[in-house]
C-alpha cells in the first residue's frame, strides 16, 4: 500500500490580466490543459471481464476519492494568477483549514455565493480580462479553493499508470501529488 498527499487548487476561470507577467493557464484561451488525457468517455480498467461487469467500484484498479477533504477558500486567486503550490508539500500543516464534502459545490457548503447563469453573466465583458463582480458595487470576486487529502493506494503506483478523474470541476484546476505539480485542466468533467 502506498500513501500519497493529493493537494488540489481550483478556482474561477479568470482574473484581470496584469501587464508584465506571463498569463496563468486559465487566462490563456489556447490552453485547455497540461498533463491530462484527451477527452473521451469515462472508463476504468479491470482485471478481467467478470470484474468489469461487476462495476468499477468493485475493481481493484479503482479508488473513490469521495469524502471529507481539508479545504481553504478565498475570495480571489493569487495576485499573480498562478497558485504557488506551497500547500502541496506533503509536510504542509493544514490543521487550521476547514473541511468540505467531495464531491460538492463549495457555494452550497457555506463558501461564497452561488452564481446563477440563467440570470446574467457572472463577469463583465472586458476582453481579454474578466473582472468578476462581487456583491458590492466595484468589488471583484474570483473565488478559489484549495483542497487536500491523503490517499492510501491499494496497489503499487509504480506498477503502471495511475489516472485521476476529477468528475466535476467548475472552471479551472491545478493538481499536485506529493508536492509535484502533475496537471492542469479547465474543462469541467474531464480527466487530468
Amino acid at each position: 500500500m502506498s500513501s500519497s498527499a493529493l493537494p488540489v487548487f481550483t478556482g474561477s476561470s479568470a482574473l484581470p490580466v496584469a501587464s508584465g507577467r506571463r498569463p496563468a493557464e486559465w487566462e490563456n484561451p489556447e490552453c485547455f490543459g497540461i498533463g491530462r488525457e484527451e477527452a473521451r468517455a469515462s472508463h476504468c480498467a479491470a482485471e478481467s471481464r467478470e470484474a468489469a461487469l461487476a462495476g468499477r467500484a468493485q475493481s481493484g484498479r479503482y479508488l473513490s476519492l469521495n469524502g471529507r477533504w481539508h479545504f481553504r477558500w478565498s475570495e480571489s486567486a493569487p495576485a499573480n494568477g498562478v497558485p504557488s503550490g506551497d500547500f502541496a508539500a506533503p509536510t504542509f500543516d493544514d490543521s487550521g483549514w476547514g473541511e468540505i464534502e467531495v464531491p460538492g459545490n463549495w457555494e452550497l457548503q457555506g463558501h461564497g455565493f452561488p452564481i446563477y447563469t440563467n440570470v446574467q453573466y457572472p463577469f463583465e465583458h472586458n476582453p481579454p480580462a474578466i473582472a468578476y463582480k462581487g456583491r458590492e458595487p466595484g468589488a471583484r470576486y474570483n473565488p478559489c479553493g484549495e483542497y487536500r487529502t491523503a490517499v492510501d493506494m491499494p496497489w503499487d503506483p509504480a506498477a503502471g499508470p495511475v489516472y485521476l478523474h476529477l468528475g466535476a470541476v467548475t472552471s479551472a484546476v491545478y493538481v499536485w501529488v506529493n508536492g509535484a505539480e502533475v496537471g492542469y485542466s479547465q474543462d469541467s468533467k474531464l480527466p487530468v
